[in-house]
C-alpha cells in the first residue's frame, strides 16, 4: 500500500460521499488497515452499525 493506493481510496471516498453514499472498507487486509490507521483516515471508512436483521438477511 503506497501513496497511489491511499490516493485511490481517498478519491473513491470523496466521489462516493459527494453522491450521498456511505463508503466502507469491510475487513481490509492488515497492510491497508495499518496505513489508513497511521494516516488517521480509518474513521472515514468505518462500517456503519447495521441492525441484526439486516446482517442475517
Amino acid at each position: 500500500m503506497d501513496s497511489t493506493g491511499v490516493a485511490f481510496l481517498m478519491q473513491m471516498y470523496t466521489y462516493g460521499t459527494q453522491d450521498g453514499l456511505t463508503v466502507t472498507l469491510p475487513e481490509p487486509p492488515p497492510v491497508v488497515r495499518s496505513v489508513i490507521e497511521m494516516l488517521g483516515v480509518d474513521v472515514l471508512f468505518a462500517q456503519p452499525a447495521q441492525p441484526a436483521a439486516a446482517r442475517e438477511a
